[in-house]
């Protein structure tokens, strides 16, 4: 089963590859914006350096995509980073493959990857991770002395964390896309 895990940049990529499992996963760091493909042309998509970078992992393209093993992954995940930028970027590529690689979302291999925003450590050996600053003050509140860390993108996850949050199949927070 191999995964491909497409992100935001080359340093959560290099932050990825640090903890990835070589033989089983993969990593393809988006270099630029990628365009709208729900209001642009197949040309413009085309011609868009993002996508066609994007284009050339997969490789195949679009159209070209009878059936989504032709696809060389059994699993393409979107980890973006856990802001509001991040959350734009996530939506762009899901409607890059729902409308120019639907076979995938048909088939349940095209997943989200959602990573927490906040880390709460409350004691020296247990942290917890949450999504909104109202949880992690919350956390904060009941564990006096505890500290709070805002990721500001995925690089900032530790080699750990990103085994543990965002790559491992059973502890990473995975929405299957699908129609």
């Amino acid at each position: 089963m191999k995964e491909l895990f497409i992100v935001e940049g080359v340093a959560a990529a290099n932050n990825l590859r640090r903890s990835l499992d070589k033989a089983n996963q993969q990593v393809h760091a988006l270099q630029g914006k990628l365009i709208n493909s729900d209001s642009a042309s197949l040309v413009s998509v085309l011609q868009n350096d993002t996508c066609q970078q994007l284009i050339n992992v997969l490789g195949c393209a679009p159209g070209d995509l009878s059936e989504a093993e032709t696809v060389g992954f059994s699993k393409i995940l979107i980890l973006c980073d856990p802001d509001i930028d991040g959350r734009h970027a996530s939506a762009l590529l899901m409607s890059f493959f729902n409308r120019y690689y639907h076979p995938l979302v048909e088939q349940n291999k095209l997943s989200l990857i959602k990573a927490p925003l906040y880390r709460v450590q409350v004691t020296d050996s247990e942290n917890r991770y949450v999504d909104t600053e109202a949880e992690s003050t919350k956390l904060s509140k009941l564990n006096q002395g505890a500290s709070v860390i805002r990721f500001k993108g995925i690089a900032q996850f530790s080699v750990s964390e990103c085994r543990q949050l965002l790559l491992h199949p059973d502890t990473r927070r995975e929405y299957v896309l699908n129609t």
